[in-house]
């Protein structure tokens, strides 16, 4: 879970979730894969997925001293969690319209000018319908 503020957060988190991508393609899953063969063996196969929503959530800290942590509380860190669930290969990121429509240029197109998102698809989103996104791009960061 990550929290991104200021005027360009739903830009520079889509440029994150994307560099997510491009880490656990060329980073992570190739060290899994190598480092614990037994797995690939027997059909596991690394899966992840990055949600991105936007809007107010409250931050808690909750716990006792010394053995606490942060809790996101709201709708769109409930959202994000929800479309990180999807996982549907090869689209590895998800971000609702919201989201989409606030992108600057270098979040929404690629070098080449080719739109990184297709959609809007309709979704059911944790008993909600959201028009959301999806990629299949990476970014190298």
């Amino acid at each position: 879970m990550a929290i991104f503020v200021g005027e360009s957060k739903n830009s520079d988190s889509a440029k994150c979730a994307l560099q997510i991508n491009y880490t656990v393609k060329h980073i992570v899953k190739p060290i899994v894969e190598r480092n614990l063969s037994s797995l690939t063996s027997k059909g596991y196969k690394l899966k992840h997925c990055v949600g991105v929503a936007s809007g107010k959530s409250l931050i808690v800290r909750g716990g006792v001293r010394g053995n606490n942590d942060l809790v996101s509380v709201g709708r769109p860190p409930n959202i994000a969690a929800k479309l990180s669930d999807i996982r549907n290969d090869p689209y590895f990121t998800y971000i609702t319209k919201d989201v989409f429509d606030r992108l600057n240029k270098e979040s929404k197109y690629g070098k080449d000018d080719r739109l990184m998102w297709e959609g809007p698809y309709l979704r059911d989103v944790g008993g909600e319908n959201l028009h959301v996104y999806k990629s299949s791009w990476y970014w190298k960061p």
